[in-house]
């Protein structure tokens, strides 16, 4: 279950953190739309696990998937 179990399709969240990435640079600033949770397969133990789609705040900008509950550390809803 996510942090806000009432999080609804299409609304905005943004990294808790928005410092540059250490490790590449990247900003974290930008804002996403939470597109709901999904299923990913690990490719190495073949096991599924729960996970979160969320897109680039711009519709039509990169789909991105992430674990839940790193999704629930990393991010906040606006």
């Amino acid at each position: 279950m996510l942090n806000n179990p009432n999080m609804k399709k299409n609304c905005l969240v943004e990294f808790k953190d928005k410092s540059p990435n250490p490790k590449t640079g990247l900003s974290h600033e930008n804002k996403y739309r939470y597109l709901g949770e999904c299923k990913v397969k690990d490719p190495q133990t073949r096991e599924w696990y729960e996970a979160v789609m969320y897109q680039e705040a711009d519709l039509g900008g990169e789909i991105y998937v992430r674990e839940k509950n790193e999704f629930n550390e990393k991010f906040k809803e606006v």
